[in-house]
């Protein structure tokens, strides 16, 4: 699990006026998950927000409404802490096996060395959105959705 384990945790409901999305980020995470400041995208967490009311729910629900509010998206990065904005779509070519290609269902299949594949990055010339793991003693297996 990425992260303290805390994204499912219940925040409850606040108002802001004319706060920036870094404050409304910082007290989402008070306490729980860290924002990765310097990774995120500083525009976007310095826009500030004339009205904002966060209602009652998780912390991955409220991290997905701030990111819409802003247009972009937010992630945990590999050591655990949410990054807010664009990905970067990178090119990565770690140590791999392809399992299975599934070009109709935007599917890969791929055996690993380590965890270190991660969403938002462009691996083969195709854009992984998404990436899971499935961790065994023999093996390190990943999905990841283009």
């Amino acid at each position: 699990v990425a992260g303290s384990g805390q994204l499912g945790a219940v925040v409850g409901p606040r108002f802001w006026r004319n706060a920036t999305a870094k404050t409304l980020l910082a007290d989402l995470l008070a306490g729980r998950e860290t924002l990765d400041v310097a990774g995120s995208d500083a525009g976007l967490l310095g826009r500030e927000l004339a009205l904002w009311v966060r209602v009652e729910g998780s912390v991955s629900a409220g991290l997905t409404a701030v990111a819409r509010a802003l247009e972009t998206s937010w992630r945990l990065t590999p050591l655990g802490a949410v990054r807010v904005g664009p990905p970067a779509w990178s090119s990565v070519d770690p140590d791999h096996v392809v399992v299975l290609d599934s070009a109709r269902e935007g599917r890969l299949e791929l055996a690993l060395e380590d965890l270190t594949l991660d969403a938002g990055v462009t691996l083969a010339g195709r854009r992984l959105r998404h990436v899971t793991y499935e961790v065994s003693a023999e093996a390190i297996r990943a999905t990841a959705w283009t």
